[in-house]
């Protein structure tokens, strides 16, 4: 691949210009505060469950694969050719390592809502062995070389293992949302402000993504500028690292509330049944397993419009 060499380098930054370099450090400084202060909120934030801590854990994963790749990449613009394979190397492989947390935590998130569905569990298998054969490919394809003429350290990157990872990306998080528009229609009032939030999360996410996975693409097949697509790589990880957290927000409560409510919704139906309304909810709690509650307070639950609590998670 012909590369584009920066004018007027400065010998500190390896033949990349100081502004050049100064205004990468500072988008890349901008996307590292998402996942250092992520990561640190993620671990404070308290579990009740033992079952709550793989999303988190995944979580953990993403935004440290996060750092560490955007911080490496940032690091290859200092080095000299010693250092310059093998950086590039550790780059790519946690831009990989990023890229397969974050679908796994979409595909995850999917599996939860769809409460363990079998076909979802499928699925999401197969996508994730796609994504990761796409990840090795390019691992092995793509790399950082030395330009002795330009003293600089380049990145090369194959088209076809660029694109392909890329799309892998999109197939995952298009199936989360399709999963979640299945549970919506089925388990959901569609007209309710949940229902209408869950759309219009994970709608604006998808349609964020298609158009990362447009411009990642396009810069990996068509961008030889080695600055430029350093900016496309920033800018991918950062969207995607705002999305991802913002997610562990709202999908383990939903998924908790769902389940409370479905138990609910099976008492209430139970004790419509009986002519004595309280003991009929009494009994049905006992057949669930089931802490008693009165019926107005199960009442109450149930015409309650859901909402997700970070507290709670």
């Amino acid at each position: 691949m012909n590369q584009t060499h920066p004018r007027t380098p400065d010998p500190l930054f390896q033949g990349f210009a100081s502004t050049q370099v100064f205004y990468i450090a500072l988008a890349t400084g901008v996307a590292l505060e998402v996942f250092v202060s992520c990561f640190i909120l993620n671990i404070m934030r308290r579990r009740s469950n033992v079952k709550h801590y793989v999303l988190p854990s995944l979580l953990g994963i993403v935004n440290l694969s996060g750092f560490f790749f955007l911080s490496s990449q940032l690091a290859t613009l200092f080095l000299d050719e010693s250092y310059c394979v093998w950086t590039s190397a550790f780059s790519n492989c946690t831009s990989h390592v990023f890229a397969v947390g974050c679908d796994a935590f979409l595909l995850s998130v999917a599996l939860v809502l769809s409460n363990n569905d079998a076909t979802v569990f499928k699925i999401s298998c197969v996508l994730l062995v796609h994504k990761l054969g796409w990840s090795a490919s390019d691992i092995f394809m793509s790399g950082g070389v030395w330009d002795g003429e330009a003293h600089a350290c380049m990145y090369l990157q194959n088209h076809t293992t660029g694109v392909g990872s890329n799309i892998g990306d999109l197939l995952a998080d298009l199936f989360s949302t399709f999963v979640v528009a299945v549970l919506v229609v089925k388990k959901m009032d569609v007209k309710s402000n949940m229902s209408a939030g869950l759309m219009e999360r994970n709608g604006t996410r998808s349609a964020v993504v298609t158009i990362l996975v447009i411009m990642a693409s396009y810069g990996e097949v068509y961008i030889t500028d080695q600055v430029a697509l350093n900016f496309v790589y920033i800018l991918q990880a950062y969207v995607m690292g705002r999305c991802i957290n913002y997610d562990l927000y709202f999908s383990l409560d939903l998924a908790t509330r769902l389940e409370k409510t479905s138990t609910i919704q099976m008492v209430l139906s139970m004790s419509r049944k009986s002519n004595n309304p309280t003991v009929s909810v009494s009994r049905s709690l006992a057949l669930l397993h089931a802490e008693p509650v009165p019926l107005r307070r199960a009442m109450k639950a149930e015409s309650r419009v859901l909402q997700p609590s970070v507290e709670e998670l």
